[in-house]
């Protein structure tokens, strides 16, 4: 997750985004956590009121937009550590749709 940034709806900033603070940002956030990456790498996870969460990811500025929808706030952080390292595992663990 090196040279990653997140920013909360309510204004929180982390540079150089770890696990270990991503997700105290996911359980604390008031909505939307967006993060960013080195290369343009965009996602963005937005908590509903049923607890889950949509989360819409972006490999590249210019590729097209994907989304899921996770059960909770741990499935949200394993997705998105897991998209930021670039392993694969998000890809094959959830439903991904393209965004319209």
């Amino acid at each position: 997750m090196a040279n990653f940034r997140a920013r909360t709806a309510d204004g929180r900033t982390v540079d150089d985004i770890a696990p270990a603070t991503l997700r105290p940002l996911l359980t604390e956030a008031s909505g939307t956590v967006i993060m960013e990456g080195p290369a343009g790498q965009l996602a963005e996870a937005s908590s509903a009121a049923d607890g889950r969460w949509r989360i819409e990811v972006a490999t590249a500025a210019d590729a097209p937009r994907e989304a899921a929808t996770v059960p909770n706030a741990d499935a949200a952080f394993d997705a998105l550590r897991s998209w930021a390292a670039d392993d694969d595992w998000w890809r094959e663990a959830f439903s991904w749709s393209p965004v319209s």
